[in-house]
């Protein structure tokens, strides 16, 4: 039975509400539920029922974990009541599983009053008798908001609606009820699903992605940092964290399945570097407070010697000791690709560790202190379960079964996935941006995939249904609402219940690729539809350089904003869930029609080269400067075509990259990082771009060796080296009939140290006046260089192509290119 009743100071006719007398509260609706066994409750991605039918919660978010945000409204108390407001929920939908029965309340999450969105608030309640779910108007409550999202402190202000007699408004309350909750959330998406989604455009989004990992990619170290800036080089808080070592592991895994899939040597080449950076020594431990076998370091940090491993808040990104078997699960996942023994050893090692450290009850902790000078965390971790922890060791215990035949992690993965499962699923995590008792979904993801795993290992159908049972609950994290600003339907935030508003494209990426597994084993087109909206909405958030960040927030006036870093997990899972749209096309190369070849011409002291057709120099290279000096028919000014760095090679660079050198190491991060103290007070903020252009021109900058090789006599290889930077290319040149064509193939630049101050790279640098450009060609006076880019810059004395945000230009990055220039036929 349900009955329901709206305030004595509103009016509701014709679902309209109308203030009959001015106040400082209003009852919109309260709903009143016979009481019954009540088995499962939840309000989407906001709040669900853990004995207690009531928003008052635990959770312990300690600072700075309580600062991920950019708008929150505080709780109001009505007749000793909580009452949130509704933008915290997602899925705008109240749903009561009784015994036989289930009930679902929809709702409007925001009104418009006086041409102003408002949230309502939303408080839970029980007696003897009834449940009672109400919604609620105050006149005046408190609005906290943040400019950056990630750390800083909030400003508090007071919002006052105004609201008087006669005021009118909407809000919309529609009651129904269903045989169980998996039905009611499956009719409304399939209420709300588009019939059909393009996805035209998933093989560009993926190169693009790899593009974008040039950016995080440090060649001296063989690591990917995790942070690069989004419209500037650097990264954030690379003075004390570098890495993440699970993530390196996932991307191990991928880049060597793509190798195979796409002939793509450069992730033959990453995934060769990554094999060895999990050998690091330095990178585990073995002397454990608890456990057996070695555990690796959760995050690296760049010492004076290399990488050293520490660990983060005692834990990992899927939970520690999950943390740890999301490491030995895509070991494994390698080395069924790849046969490695020294790393098969170590995996071992590590799955012995997950063994020792299962709780009683099947589950894993969220973490266990093996070492560290502090803990950052107030709680005990270990003594807190972890679903998502769980997960993770579970699928690394299965796979190690599946290849190792070991009857004892065929037990232990058992055990755990009795503990997962639940009919009426609840997920806690111990993840760094949540609380601890604080329920998320992001956990969700693992479990879905375990149970997943599972199934297909035994082909016990408890298993898929599991995974269906959790794939239900991640749907409840959804946003099927928007906002005039806000575009959030069909976007995932799983994260937690306290810090939203907030959309995450890397969980929402991540989501994609479990949901089409889904469809795979079951053949339900229900989850291939909702992976390909949600995989649209994904590639809204994807920045100019093709990464991907894990966070957009929304700003009162300016809709929705992604933090100011991309974050190379996150483009590594887009481009992960984009290769579910396209086939690889193996060794894609541009053709390019070639003709009678040019000769090659050596000055004596290898400083130049000129390419010849018939006595005439048509280019000639600099290999000192580094530099095109001359092209025949084009009118070059002293800048020919050249690179510009701004400014790693200034006293003031050198300097720092010293001081930082003499502290970089376990403890002189400590020191390094209270560089970093403003983001604490003002949050992270992207550096300011520099306004006034300066170029520094690298003709100038002191060599310390060149060289030339000729090859097969039709190619020669040209490189040079400072203390900074070494640079190579081949060249070769080919008359057509029509045209002249000098191909510089590759081109690469390493970058050989750390910390250079590097803000702007220019290259090539032009020095002719640009006539035309279309994609990928640049016509001038007498030439036309052909050449992918994005941002030209553009002036009196010359063209040039931005490489700022093309590769990492301050942290051992490389740079790998080619331009083809073309010249018509001499007259």
């Amino acid at each position: 039975m349900i009955a329901e009743r709206i305030g004595n100071n509103v009016e509701l006719k014709n679902g309209r509400y109308r203030i009959l007398k001015r106040g400082d509260h209003f009852l919109l609706k309260e709903i009143l539920i016979k009481k019954e066994e009540l088995k499962y409750a939840f309000i989407g991605g906001m709040w669900y029922y853990r004995g207690r039918f009531s928003l008052e919660s635990d959770i312990s978010l300690p600072y700075p974990f309580s600062t991920y945000y950019t708008i929150k409204i505080p709780d109001k108390i009505h007749q000793g009541r909580v009452c949130r407001s509704l933008i915290y929920v997602k899925m705008p939908v109240a749903v009561l599983q009784f015994r036989d029965r289930c009930l679902c309340i929809e709702f409007d999450p925001v009104v418009k009053i006086k041409d102003k969105e408002v949230f309502p608030f939303v408080s839970l309640d029980e007696n003897e008798e009834h449940f009672m779910i109400s919604f609620h108007i105050f006149n005046e409550f408190f609005i906290k908001t943040k400019r950056n999202a990630w750390l800083g402190f909030g400003k508090n202000r007071k919002i006052c609606l105004n609201l008087k007699e006669g005021d009118e408004f909407k809000f919309n309350v529609r009651i129904r009820e269903f045989s169980d909750w998996r039905a009611c959330i499956k009719r409304i998406f399939l209420e709300r699903l588009p019939e059909k989604v393009s996805v035209d455009d998933a093989e560009k989004i993926f190169y693009r992605g790899k593009r974008a990992l040039w950016r995080s990619f440090d060649e001296l170290t063989g690591t990917f940092l995790q942070l690069p800036w989004s419209g500037t080089t650097g990264f954030v808080f690379v003075n004390s964290s570098y890495s993440l070592l699970s993530f390196e592991a996932v991307r191990l895994y991928y880049f060597t399945k793509w190798y195979r899939d796409s002939g793509d040597r450069d992730f033959l080449e990453w995934s060769r570097r990554l094999k060895e950076l999990l050998k690091n020594p330095k990178l585990y431990k073995r002397e454990l407070k608890k456990g057996e076998g070695i555990a690796w370091y959760n995050m690296t940090n760049l010492g004076r010697k290399g990488l050293e491993g520490f660990f983060y808040l005692d834990c990992g990104y899927s939970g520690y000791p999950g943390g740890q078997a999301t490491v030995a699960f895509n070991l494994l996942r390698y080395l069924e690709m790849e046969e490695d023994a020294d790393l098969e050893t170590l995996v071992k090692d590590s799955l012995r560790y997950i063994l020792s450290t299962q709780n009683a009850n099947g589950s894993w902790p969220m973490a266990i202190h093996q070492e560290g000078m502090l803990r950052f965390r107030p709680e005990k971790l270990e003594k807190y379960e972890t679903t998502g922890g769980t997960a993770e060791c579970i699928r690394a215990l299965l796979l190690g079964y599946r290849m190792f035949n070991d009857e004892r992690f065929l037990k232990s993965a058992l055990k755990g996935l009795g503990y997962l499962s639940r009919e009426y699923p609840i997920c806690y995590h111990g993840l760094r941006d949540i609380g601890i008792n604080e329920v998320e979904a992001f956990s969700a993801i693992s479990v879905i995939e375990a149970f997943l795993d599972a199934y297909e290992l035994m082909g016990d159908e408890s298993y898929l249904e599991n995974a269906i049972n959790y794939a239900f609950y991640t749907l409840t994290w959804f946003y099927l609402c928007d906002t005039e600003s806000w575009k959030m339907s069909f976007n995932f935030h799983p994260i937690s219940e306290s810090i939203t508003p907030r959309l995450s494209p890397y969980e929402s990426a991540l989501i994609v690729s479990t949901y089409f597994r889904l469809y795979d084993l079951t053949g339900d087109e229900f989850w291939s539809r909702i992976a390909r909206v949600c995989y649209r909405e994904v590639t809204r958030w994807i920045s100019k350089n093709g990464g991907l960040c894990e966070g957009i927030f929304p700003d009162l006036s300016d809709g929705l904003r992604p933090l100011p870093m991309e974050q190379t997990f996150a483009t590594v899972e887009l481009m992960n869930a984009s290769t579910r749209f396209f086939n690889f096309s193996q060794g894609f190369q541009r053709s390019l029609e070639e003709g009678e070849e040019l000769e090659l011409r050596v000055s004596d002291d290898k400083k130049r080269v000129a390419l010849v057709y018939k006595d005439k120099e048509i280019l000639v290279f600099d290999v000192e400067k580094f530099k095109i000096v001359s092209v025949c028919n084009a009118n070059l000014n002293s800048y020919g075509i050249s690179i510009s760095f701004f400014d790693p090679y200034s006293t003031w660079n050198r300097i720092k990259m010293k001081i930082k050198k003499l502290l970089r190491g376990r403890y002189g991060k400590f020191i390094l990082g209270l560089g970093e103290i403003g983001h604490f007070i003002k949050g992270v903020e992207e550096p300011k771009n520099r306004k006034r252009l300066k170029i520094k021109m690298f003709e100038n900058v002191r060599k310390k060796d060149f060289g030339v090789e000729v090859e097969n006599g039709s190619t020669v290889k040209v490189f040079c080296r400072t203390d900074l930077h070494r640079m190579e290319s081949k060249i070769k040149g080919w008359f057509d009939g029509k045209s002249f064509h000098i191909l510089f193939d590759p081109i690469i630049i390493e970058v050989l140290d750390h910390d250079l101050y590097c803000t702007k790279v220019l290259f090539p640098v032009i020095g002719s006046k640009l006539r035309s450009s279309e994609e990928g060609k640049l016509v001038f006076d007498g030439f036309v260089l052909h050449m992918d880019f994005d941002d030209l810059v553009i002036t009196e004395d010359f063209t040039a192509i931005d490489q700022t945000l093309s590769t990492n230009w301050t942290h051992g990055g490389v740079y790998k290119g080619r331009f083809m220039i073309e010249i018509p036929q001499l007259k």
